[in-house]
């Protein structure tokens, strides 16, 4: 049981390694400064809005994909908690 505990650990910290490389992609393709805003000579707004609808598209199929491998985690997870309840 220990070692499926510690398994379960493992998995959690993948699980959020994996969330905070997501996380700090999309920050930094999220980030516009005002002077990027500004300059008349670059992508226009419209284009940014591309960009972001891009990347948000690429994150929902990212999560679809994942979304057998999410429940299963989620279940294990489930269960070792039920079994250290006594």
């Amino acid at each position: 049981m220990e070692t499926r505990l510690q398994e379960l650990t493992g998995e959690v910290r993948d699980m959020q390694k994996l969330f905070e490389q997501i996380a700090l992609g999309l920050t930094r393709g999220l980030t516009l400064s005002r002077e990027d805003l500004k300059r008349e000579d670059g992508q226009g707004a419209v284009e940014y809005a591309l960009v972001v609808l891009g990347i948000a598209a690429v994150i929902s199929l990212a999560v679809a994909g994942f979304a057998t491998q999410i429940t299963n985690f989620m279940s294990a997870a489930g269960a070792a908690l039920i079994a250290l309840v006594p």
